[in-house]
C-alpha cells in the first residue's frame, strides 16, 4: 500500500511538472525524482519511530555522563512525543551514560541495539570521519541535540542514506 502511494504521488509530481514545463518553461522533474522525493519523505519520518521503538524494547538511550542538561530538556518537554521518550528514560531506564562522546561513539558502533543522542555538531565531526556512523536528519533541538546510531544499526533500515555532494577543495 505505502509503495503504490509512493509510486501515485511519484506519478502525480512528474505529471504536474512536465506540464509546467511545457507551459511555462519550468524546470521539470524525472519519474525517479518524483519517486525519490516521496520515498525520502517517507523513510525519513525519524524521531517519532525512533520513540516507538524505544518503547517497544527494541532499542535503548546512549548519552554522554556530562549531558544532564540534554536528559533535562527531555523531561521538561510539554511535546508528546518528548514525554514518551521521557518515560522511558526515567521510568523504564531504556537509557545507559558513558563518559565522554567519543567513548559513546565506540560503544554505538560496538552495540547497534542503542541509539546516541549528543551534540549535533560533535557527532556530525564522527559521521564525517567514520563511515560506520549516521545522524539521523531529525534533531531534538536543531543544533544542540541529534541522533547518531551505527551504519548496520537494525534501525537505519528505517532511514534512506542521504545524498551528500563531495566537498571540493
Amino acid at each position: 500500500m505505502t509503495a503504490a502511494c509512493i509510486l501515485f504521488s511519484a506519478l502525480t509530481l512528474f505529471i504536474l511538472s512536465s506540464t509546467l514545463r511545457r507551459v511555462y518553461n519550468e524546470e521539470s522533474f524525472s519519474l525517479f525524482e518524483s519517486a525519490w522525493v516521496f520515498f525520502s519523505i517517507f523513510v525519513q519520518q525519524g524521531f517519532n519511530e525512533l520513540v516507538k521503538l524505544v518503547k517497544q524494547g527494541k532499542y535503548s538511550i546512549l548519552m554522554d555522563s556530562k549531558s544532564l542538561t540534554r536528559t533535562e530538556m527531555i523531561a521538561n518537554s510539554q511535546l508528546p512525543v518528548y514525554q514518551d521518550l521521557w518515560y522511558e528514560i526515567g521510568v523504564n531506564h531504556r537509557i545507559k551514560y558513558v563518559k565522554g562522546i567519543r567513548s559513546a561513539v565506540n560503544f554505538l558502533l560496538q552495540n547497534p541495539a542503542y541509539v546516541l543522542l549528543g551534540p549535533k555538531t560533535v557527532l556530525k565531526m564522527y559521521e564525517q570521519t567514520d563511515c560506520r556512523l549516521t545522524l539521523l536528519q531529525e534533531t531534538i533541538l536543531p543544533t544542540y541535540v541529534s541522533i547518531a546510531l551505527a551504519k548496520d544499526s537494525p534501525y537505519s533500515t528505517f532511514f534512506s542514506n542521504r545524498f551528500v555532494l563531495p566537498v571540493r577543495w
